[in-house]
């Protein structure tokens, strides 16, 4: 009795040693690769910089214009880079031009670029060339996590230059995923003969006060001019080739407002320079 009793206690123990042997030997599922085309695809694009960058609407589209802005010299590519999704684009709209004693005729076309795409064309540009932008107006449009902002802005080469050598639209699409807000692609094109911004384009559509957005941007109802120098982005005409300056609009008939004058619309604090919170 006790020798069988025994010989069932060691079959026990040997099989529950066997089991255990099985379950560690046994390959571990694998983890299932991420899917392609998800923020979880890109674990090395780079964070935020600063999460100020990123918590609003109108901070990251300010952020965007102000890390491309600057003096000749270098640009944050990182920071710059962290604003959109890793599958982000940038797309640069060439219009048709006719041939003219200087150059041939060009077809319209659209040139898309990633991000880092935009940085490896661009930095030889701008280490040797100025280029400051900034805001004019801004349209916003919001559903869920998506956003549309509809951005009028003009170019510079200096600062403090009086009249700037560009203006157009720069068209942004946002989506808000993880906490943040991210750039997903971003469309513009510019003014040139033919082509001028229309006066509904110059000032920011009148504003919900309920919907969070900067107070630099979504309570001014002013003109060009009274708006505060904010620095912003778009390449300029040497990068796209799709502008030929001030100097061409006059030899054209036409001609930037006179940047002495101020239209003021309906906003109290209109001429009172903002600032972002």
């Amino acid at each position: 009795m006790t020798r069988s009793f025994a010989f069932m206690v060691s079959c026990f123990l040997v099989g529950l040693t066997l089991n255990a042997s099985a379950q560690q030997s046994a390959p571990a599922t694998p983890t299932p690769p991420p899917v392609v085309g998800t923020l979880a695809g890109h674990p090395d694009w780079p964070a935020a910089k600063d999460s100020a960058d990123v918590d609003t609407v109108d901070h990251l589209v300010a952020s965007l214009y102000d890390v491309i802005s600057g003096p000749a010299g270098n640009r944050d590519w990182q920071r710059f880079r962290s604003l959109f999704l890793p599958d982000g684009r940038i797309g640069s709209i060439h219009p048709d031009f006719p041939a003219s004693k200087d150059k041939p005729a060009r077809k319209g076309d659209v040139v898309f670029l990633t991000p880092d795409m935009f940085a490896q064309q661009n930095d030889p540009y701008f280490k040797t060339t100025g280029f400051f932008e900034r805001s004019i107006a801004n349209r916003v449009e919001e559903f869920g996590d998506l956003v549309e902002v509809w951005s009028t802005d003009e170019g510079r080469d200096a600062k403090d230059d009086a009249k700037p050598s560009s203006r157009g639209i720069n068209s942004f699409q946002i989506v808000h995923a993880r906490g943040r807000f991210w750039i997903a692609s971003l469309l513009f094109d510019n003014e040139r003969p033919g082509l001028t911004l229309p006066a509904k384009y110059l000032i920011t559509a009148a504003y919900d006060q309920n919907v969070d957005q900067s107070p630099a941007i979504a309570t001014i109802m002013c003109s060009e001019t009274s708006l505060p120098d904010t620095p912003s982005w778009r390449l300029s005409a040497a990068l796209s080739g799709s502008y030929d300056g001030e100097e061409g609009f006059k030899s054209k008939g036409a001609e930037y407002r006179d940047a002495g004058q101020s239209e003021c619309f309906s906003d109290p604090t209109c001429g009172v320079e903002p600032k972002l919170q």
